[in-house]
């Protein structure tokens, strides 16, 4: 077996797409689109192949770098609730061990800290444990799309299926985007639900979501679902869809519209499209804080558990790098404590 691995950071996108797509673990968050969308907001790209006989086989998408500060983050992803990790298309944990080494030899020259968030049935954990990762499990729902609609909206927590109804006799226009431009109002939406859930809206960009949609959705593989109330968008929920999945990515709505429970009916608008449709599972993508775990619990879903693997490289820079983040924080919160007073 003529076994090679490399960094394939100008390999051709079909040629990378196509292992993804055939590969039992490939996602959306594998696609060559999804590292071009994080290398423009995060960091630099780092593609490694892995060629058996001189066939592409194998992938491990990463990205190198942070946002916001200097110390050195090798990421395979978890950014939000995207998981990445090694995918082949030939069932040979040796494929996936040589990957996920490779990875090492460059987190080891290049990083301080590495992350790795795994498939959901990533069975390699003992093999990462021994390299030196501590684990941990991330959470999220998925709702089996496969059954009846009657049996899908049977199976929604009572105050969902209230919420719904709640939100039917408002009457919502329920639409998809059509434009780019519509990024404009998606991202006044995201800046004060983010606010709002007590998050820094400048997590993301307006030009990562722009770039969402130059990369999915003219080609089919995102959506945004829009509620309308008088002609005002007033919520909105983003989709990425890849094979038979639909992934929520990201929701929101404007304060003085919760009470009416947009969000929930686009919730249950995108689980009757996806049945009608074809998808098989709607993802909520996510479920770690308390809020998104009661709201996602509702909707009839399983809960699942996937793998988040970290690791340090603690070399002295990093070491001081923490503390100096670390003094910050505390200097921060002095001093909003000061302005209050």
């Amino acid at each position: 077996m003529d076994l090679q691995i490399d960094v394939c950071n100008d390999i051709d996108e079909k040629e990378w797409n196509s292992v993804v797509y055939n590969s039992k673990h490939g996602s959306i968050f594998h696609t060559f689109e999804w590292v071009d969308v994080l290398e423009k907001e995060f960091g630099r790209k780092i593609l490694i192949g892995a060629w058996l006989n001189g066939k592409l086989v194998g992938v491990f998408p990463c990205i190198i770098g942070s946002k916001d500060k200097p110390t050195k983050h090798i990421r395979s992803f978890r950014l939000g609730f995207d998981y990445g990790g090694p995918v082949s298309i030939v069932d040979d944990r040796q494929i996936v061990m040589e990957l996920v080494l490779k990875f090492e030899e460059i987190a080891k020259k290049e990083a301080l800290k590495a992350t790795i968030a795994t498939t959901l049935d990533f069975n390699f954990a003992t093999e990462f444990e021994a390299l030196g990762y501590t684990k941990e499990l991330g959470a999220t729902f998925i709702v089996d799309l496969k059954k009846s609609v009657d049996e899908l909206w049977s199976n929604l927590d009572r105050s969902a299926r209230k919420n719904v109804r709640k939100a039917l006799n408002n009457d919502f226009c329920i639409r998809s985007a059509k434009n780019r431009i519509e990024i404009e109002k998606y991202y006044e939406i995201f800046v004060e639900t983010a606010k709002r859930a007590g998050f820094s809206p400048d997590s993301r960009s307006k030009n990562f979501y722009y770039n969402i949609w130059d990369n999915f959705h003219e080609k089919g593989l995102a959506n945004i679902f829009i509620a309308e109330l008088n002609n005002e968008t007033v919520s909105d929920l983003c989709v990425l869809l890849y094979k038979k999945t639909i992934t929520a990515f990201c929701s929101g709505t404007l304060n003085k519209y919760l009470s009416l429970q947009p969000n929930s009916l686009l919730f249950w608008h995108v689980i009757e499209w996806g049945h009608k449709n074809g998808f098989e599972y709607f993802d909520l993508a996510g479920a770690d804080l308390p809020d998104l775990y009661r709201f996602k619990k509702k909707w009839g879903s399983n809960l699942t558990n996937y793998y988040i693997f970290t690791k340090t490289y603690p070399s002295l820079s990093y070491r001081l790098l923490t503390s100096y983040y670390k003094f910050r924080r505390s200097l921060h919160k002095i001093k909003k404590r000061i302005i209050k007073k």
